[in-house]
């Protein structure tokens, strides 16, 4: 994630907000891609691994995931008792 990071800021101004977007102020499909990813890492260790990743990079990944819910709304609860 921190490459992601990197990767981002590479491609923007500094000034350029949000900080979390790969291409701002419009989402794209890398963004949408990676909101996915973290959406299902914390439906399924929200306690352990989404505690972590929501922290890395200055919360970074936690405000995408955030605003991607947001304008896009909530996928529900993920179906465990298969």
């Amino acid at each position: 994630f921190h490459v992601l990071a990197d990767a981002i800021d590479a491609g923007r101004s500094a000034d350029t907000q949000p900080d979390y977007l790969f291409q701002p102020p419009s989402i794209t499909y890398s963004d949408l891609a990676l909101s996915a990813s973290l959406v299902q890492m914390r439906a399924t260790s929200p306690d352990v691994l989404w505690r972590e990743v929501s922290t890395w990079d200055g919360g970074r990944w936690e405000r995408l995931r955030e605003m991607v819910q947001t304008q896009y709304g909530d996928v529900g609860e993920m179906r465990t008792d298969f």
